[in-house]
């Protein structure tokens, strides 16, 4: 943990696809490491892998964390907040920041909405 914590990677997670090639993940879902990452505070996102054999979606993904591990609206914004972080985003990182702005207003304003 603290050396990956020191070099400042991040951890791509397609669930779908982890329980698609591990037989044991397959049988025990609750036993994923996502969540000893989000406690760990490491860098981690979720992922599609390849989507045409994995046969999922990035709101397929965030449905699954949420309803296999109960995240919490911080635990979740933390994921995509990563994603976009140590995404291959074009333009200057000014331009990511305020996108990313733009993204957690959204965002909240989706939480409160639904009251999450």
């Amino acid at each position: 943990k603290q050396w990956y914590q020191r070099r400042v990677r991040g951890i791509e997670v397609c669930l779908t696809s982890n329980f698609q090639t591990d037989p044991y993940l397959r049988g025990h879902v609750r036993e994923h490491p996502l969540p000893r990452f989000l406690a760990d505070k490491l860098s981690v996102c979720l992922n599609t892998d390849n989507r045409t054999v994995s046969g999922t979606t990035m709101c397929d993904e965030i449905r699954l964390a949420v309803d296999l591990f109960d995240l919490t609206r911080e635990d979740l914004w933390e994921i995509i907040y990563n994603g976009f972080k140590r995404s291959f985003m074009p333009g200057s990182y000014a331009n990511k920041r305020i996108y990313m702005e733009k993204i957690k207003t959204f965002y909240n304003a989706i939480c409160d909405k639904h009251g999450k």
